[in-house]
């Protein structure tokens, strides 16, 4: 990334601070002895150089200072550049229009085009320098060009089909060096006959990367070919499905006289070619002179390109997955994984230097002046997504008052999947639609019509557990119910201690033996032994006077889901209008009387939240106070936590909540940790994680691990409250992926 500088727009107080201060991300860079190009994601005017010379390569002043930042190109307004290739002293750019733009010194007659004073030969006049850039014609007029590529002395582009060359003349532009030392313009290379992917240039040799994983290596006025085939091109060497082939070659890139080739698996090879003028040159030219005139084929065994493996793939996350060489043969490299390796021939030791600092990076570069720089790709943050139930559903899994009549409703009407049916049908029928329909009349919101059906379903379900009320005398209570709620003789059913005390103060005082009432409702506790795992009749019991049966369910169905369904509200009741008139005289129901009592237990339980919902004849959302209420119920069960509670609305009473042995919010289980220990409720951890309730809802392994204090320690040592302490913010307050934009 790189900030642009506030001078490059002409008046840069006009424009939006969003785009005023915008990174710009590079796609690209390059890198010459020196100076340095990058290629930004902008639309257009897109290439950027730093380094020295000035506009010689590419800055936007006339200047001899070197250049620290990264500039703009001048005169580059409306073009968008996909490639650029650095020589020492010259720069080419290839357009997404696919033609070819060239700029800086031309004493080598490198730049494509003729420039008085350096068109008549090398040397000849004084060298000029094109300042302004230029298109790259002639025979590139009509063609498409995909790749370039640069040296000091030459430069090279192709197409789909074809590879041009032009510049001085070293024996590396694939034609006779004695009849055409210098091709100024632009010149196609007739031994290349296949499709280049891509192309490596140096001062005395050119590595041509062909689209069938084959490097062409032209050099000396030789030609070489690599990797040599080990049988006949006519016959397929047998492979195993699993074997991948080495060989297949993704990239060339040189520096001076060094070459390295890295493979689609992974791996790099290096090989070097001899300097021009040196004895090895003379002497592989006088053996191909001599194996000519027997008749024998031109490229001899001392012109075959030898490469080296420099680095060998043992694992997918060490494979190379770009490669740069720099001065003395120096080698940069980066894996799959992001990190950067350096290895300097001139090194004592073999092993590649691991650069600190250094992570996520997708692309170097190096020069031969002995400088790098390596693309780093932004981190971009994974959207962790918190899928599954809410606080409120997984409460319901554990509301025994309302599983257990599903379970004995199965047995009465012939089989769990036709009751599953029938429940079904009657929720979603016809008649209920079209009755909820009619009420609401159109352009009703569809949120809301899903909270209607929800209620209509909640309360069938309701009305069906009071038809055959007093299912729970002498069973064993599950999912750790340890209170028996009673409105009247026979009729009863079980809850939490710690959801009721959790959920209201007014509760929590009764369960400590201090009975409260007033002058319409009266509340008594009548505390039993508790047995481990708890039955019916060997569970307190909290005894509600004055209050219709339905009322309490529906009060409880409130503190365990946020939610009560408002049986006030025409399009229920009318919905549930038969279920109403088969109840007995001793249970009959009125809508308005329970809506009323609500309204009481509300102001007596200090829950204003539950008092807003009941103020309007219709059905009304809860304001979410669950989360809230359980995330102060943890709190206040850790050591030392004791904690403040409200209700939430302003001027309300403020209380604290302590625990202690004779508390019912006192924890029941106990989580050991690397660093610390952890207070929770089996109630919470068996609803809301399936890891733990399979462990609670199995007797075999609790029956003996309930110590005498009615206390169960699970060892967790393993696990760390740093990592811990987000699951225990999802299991009890219920947060979503905002627990995760602080770690």
């Amino acid at each position: 990334l790189c900030i642009p500088p506030q001078t490059e727009h002409p008046a840069p107080h006009t424009q939006p601070l969003s785009k005023r201060f915008q990174p710009i991300r590079v796609l690209d860079v390059s890198m010459a002895k020196l100076h340095t190009a990058a290629i930004t994601a902008e639309p257009c005017a897109n290439l950027r150089v730093c380094g020295f010379g000035g506009v010689v390569r590419g800055a936007a002043q006339h200047r001899l200072a070197p250049l620290k930042d990264l500039v703009l190109v001048s005169n580059f307004d409306d073009t968008h550049i996909v490639h650029v290739a650095l020589g020492q002293d010259h720069t080419l750019a290839l357009t997404r229009a696919g033609s070819v733009l060239s700029w800086g010194l031309s004493c080598f007659s490198q730049l494509g085009y003729a420039v008085d004073g350096s068109g008549t030969g090398l040397g000849a006049g004084v060298p000029q320098m094109v300042a302004t850039l230029r298109r790259v014609v002639g025979p590139l007029k009509k063609e498409l060009v995909i790749g370039v590529a640069a040296c000091k002395t030459a430069s090279a582009c192709w197409t789909a089909k074809e590879l041009f060359t032009w510049g001085s003349n070293n024996t590396q532009l694939g034609y006779d060096m004695a009849a055409v030392p210098v091709q100024v313009l632009p010149r196609r290379i007739a031994q290349v006959a296949q499709p280049v992917r891509n192309v490596a240039l140096s001062g005395t040799a050119m590595a041509v990367l062909l689209t069938s994983s084959g490097v062409l290596c032209l050099e000396a006025s030789k030609s070489s070919y690599f990797p040599t085939a080990s049988f006949p091109p006519a016959l397929t060497a047998y492979r195993p499905p699993a074997a991948q082939n080495n060989a297949a070659i993704a990239k060339v890139v040189c520096c001076e006289n060094v070459f390295a080739a890295l493979s689609s698996n992974g791996e790099m090879f290096a090989f070097r070619f001899p300097a021009v003028g040196s004895s090895s040159v003379m002497e592989a030219n006088a053996t191909q002179s001599k194996e000519s005139k027997g008749g024998i084929s031109a490229v001899s065994n001392a012109a075959m390109v030898k490469p080296q493996r420099v680095w060998a793939l043992r694992k997918q996350f060490s494979a190379v997955k770009d490669v740069a060489l720099g001065s003395d043969g120096t080698i940069v490299l980066c894996t799959e994984s992001g990190p950067v390796y350096v290895r300097n021939r001139l090194a004592k030791t073999a092993n590649a230097q691991h650069m600190p600092f250094l992570q996520r990076v997708v692309r170097v570069a190096a020069s031969s002046a002995g400088a790098f720089a390596a693309l780093q790709e932004t981190c971009v943050s994974v959207i962790i997504k918190v899928v599954g139930n809410t606080l409120s559903k997984d409460l319901e899994a554990v509301r025994r008052w309302a599983a257990e009549e599903l379970q004995w409703g199965c047995e009465e009407r012939g089989g769990a999947n036709r009751f599953q049916e029938q429940t079904e049908m009657s929720a979603d029928s016809p008649t209920v639609i079209d009755e909820v329909a009619d009420v609401d009349g159109e352009g009703q919101d569809e949120s809301q019509d899903v909270d209607i059906k929800n209620d209509i379903r909640i309360a069938k379900h309701l009305f069906r557990r009071e038809e055959h009320r007093g299912i729970f005398d002498g069973v064993e209570l599950k999912c750790g119910a340890d209170l028996l709620v009673q409105i009247y003789s026979g009729f009863a059913f079980p809850l939490h201690r710690i959801v009721l005390t959790a959920r209201s103060l007014v509760l929590k005082n009764d369960l400590l033996g201090q009975s409260v009432k007033d002058n319409a409702v009266s509340v008594k506790h009548h505390s039993n032994l508790v047995s481990i795992p708890p039955k019916a009749g060997s569970i307190p019991k909290l005894v509600f006077s004055g209050l219709h049966p339905l009322t309490v369910v529906l009060l409880a169905t409130y503190l365990y889901t946020d939610d009560v369904p408002a049986l006030w509200d025409r399009r229920v009741g009318m919905a549930v209008y038969s279920q109403l008139r088969t109840l007995g005289p001793k249970t009959k129901v009125n809508p308005t009387q329970i809506r009323a009592e609500l309204h009481v237990l509300a102001e007596f339980l200090r829950r204003p939240a539950l008092g807003r919902v009941l103020d309007t004849p219709v059905k009304r959302v809860a304001a979410t106070t669950l989360e809230r209420d359980m995330q102060t119920l943890f709190d206040a069960a850790q050591p030392g936590g004791d904690v403040s509670y409200s209700s939430g609305d302003p001027g309300s009473e403020t209380e604290t909540l302590s625990t202690s042995s004779a508390n019912p919010l006192t924890s029941d289980t106990v989580l050991e940790l690397a660093d610390r220990r952890v207070y929770c409720r089996a109630t919470l951890l068996r609803a809301r994680s399936p890891f733990f309730a399979a462990f609670f809802d199995d007797a075999d392994w609790t029956r003996k691990r309930w110590l005498p204090d009615g206390t169960l320690h699970v060892d967790l040592r393993h696990l760390r409250w740093q990592i811990m302490e987000f699951v225990f913010r999802y299991l009890y307050s219920g947060d979503g992926e905002e627990i995760f934009e602080i770690l």
